[in-house]
């Protein structure tokens, strides 16, 4: 029975066909604008573009079947290495894997689809992972995947894959190449291109060209007018309270023993710092332990008894779009178990609260973590927790908290212990001070 889609005679004739000049591939460089797809590389010199359409066919190579939402080039021909910019549709179903995307998914999460879909291949065998690391792609909270697997002749194939979503889109940046000789030869050449990619407005998206003209997706604070407690909401001393920090409150505030958490369970006091550990006690049964970074590392509340050791760092001055993953140990509350968990963090927005005591604009913080293990049992026993924050930089406290499940990590404040900051003097009309943005 004859072998189909064998490496080696498609190599040749793919190289063939390029030497000749002539067929699917044109010589091409420099900035390269492709609105309808929603971005722009700059090309070096002495790479070819692929001109036909094409899909993901066996061993890495390619069907002309389906057209490419984006650019392929290559130098030498496609098997030897070829650079691969393009979008997928988010509700589009991939070519090897029943899992799909979704538009609230984490960048990790986007990342092992994306490697589930290259390892569902049946022709790819003895795929090795070498880096799976988040990454900034063009200001975006994104991935970079780093693997080798061996075609069906036993060729050794190596990819680099960066990417991202934005909006209802997936974009990936990949480079692909000859494991030997050319992977290395051609990557700084890559990375660079990489470095050159930009998103623009799509064409017909009236969403996107408002949007393309940043330079990170990571929002500005716009400038309402000053917000006012509803009804009844009140400061102390009657103080009204109002959602306008100075420009320095987006740093990380400092607490002295003595200060007041007014909140919906209980106050708690600063009773005492420990280690570098803010430890708030409404009494003797209940404690929440804080780090100087505000990320709760323990909380007890009678037979309740949760944290995550070493805590999570969280990087201050907050920014929206930062972010940041990594492992650790979750106590389970009410439960003896001490399980290895990997975790992520967010700073998704900056956006108004309303509470009891006043409207508040704050940022919101989402930790969210699970078993390392991905073992059936263990997913099923320990599924998922997701926990969401507020700080709001005026009043230099977490405001509100939000939990997978019931407990003392859901609450809100309902007073203040201290004044609010004071709104930065500006001219009637002028934009608030905006948190920095992840460079």
């Amino acid at each position: 029975m004859m072998r189909k889609y064998g490496i080696f005679p498609t190599l040749l004739a793919g190289m063939v066909v390029l030497l000749v000049s002539c067929g699917p591939y044109v010589l091409v460089s420099g900035k390269q604008s492709l609105p309808e797809y929603g971005f722009e590389v700059v090309v070096p010199e002495g790479w070819y573009r692929f001109a036909l359409t094409f899909n993901a066919g066996p061993s890495g190579a390619f069907d002309t079947a389906q057209i490419l939402e984006g650019i392929v080039l290559t130098r030498d021909g496609l098997l030897l290495q070829q650079i691969r910019v393009g979008r997928a549709a988010v509700d589009k179903n991939l070519n090897f894997t029943t899992r799909k995307f979704d538009l609230k998914l984490p960048p990790q999460e986007l990342a092992d689809i994306e490697l589930d879909d290259h390892r569902s291949n049946p022709n790819v065998f003895n795929l090795v992972v070498e880096e799976n690391v988040p990454a900034m792609v063009e200001g975006r909270r994104g991935f970079k995947l780093v693997y080798t697997w061996t075609t069906e002749d036993g060729y050794r194939l190596k990819r680099i894959h960066y990417g991202f979503m934005e909006g209802k889109w997936v974009y990936r940046i990949i480079y692909q190449a000859a494991a030997r000789h050319y992977f290395d030869r051609d990557l700084a050449t890559f990375e660079k291109l990489r470095e050159s990619f930009n998103l623009v407005a799509i064409v017909g998206d009236p969403q996107r060209e408002r949007s393309a003209s940043h330079a990170s997706s990571a929002p500005t604070i716009p400038s309402p007018a000053p917000v006012v407690p509803p009804s009844g909401g009140q400061g102390p001393a009657g103080t009204s309270v109002t959602s306008r920090p100075s420009a320095s409150s987006f740093e990380r505030p400092k607490y002295a023993v003595g200060q007041k958490w007014i909140r919906n369970d209980g106050e708690y006091t600063l009773d005492r710092v420990e280690k570098n550990i803010y430890i708030f006690a409404a009494d003797r049964a209940r404690e929440v332990h804080m780090t100087r970074d505000l990320v709760l590392a323990r909380v007890k509340s009678g037979a309740f008894d949760t944290g995550i050791d070493p805590p999570i760092e969280l990087r201050w001055p907050l920014r929206v779009g930062s972010w940041g993953q990594g492992q650790a140990t979750w106590n389970v509350p009410l439960d003896p178990t001490r399980l290895r968990v990997t975790y992520t963090w967010a700073v998704e927005a900056f956006e108004k609260v309303n509470l009891p005591v006043g409207t508040f604009r704050a940022f919101r913080i989402v930790f969210e973590w699970q078993p390392a293990v991905t073992d059936v049992v263990t997913m099923s026993n320990f599924p998922k927790k997701r926990l969401v924050m507020w700080y709001a930089p005026e009043i230099q406290q977490l405001v509100k908290g939000e939990y997978s499940d019931p407990g003392p990590l859901n609450f809100h404040i309902v007073a203040l212990d201290t004044p609010p900051l004071p709104a930065p003097r500006q001219p009637t009309g002028t934009a608030l001070p905006t948190p920095p943005k992840t460079p």
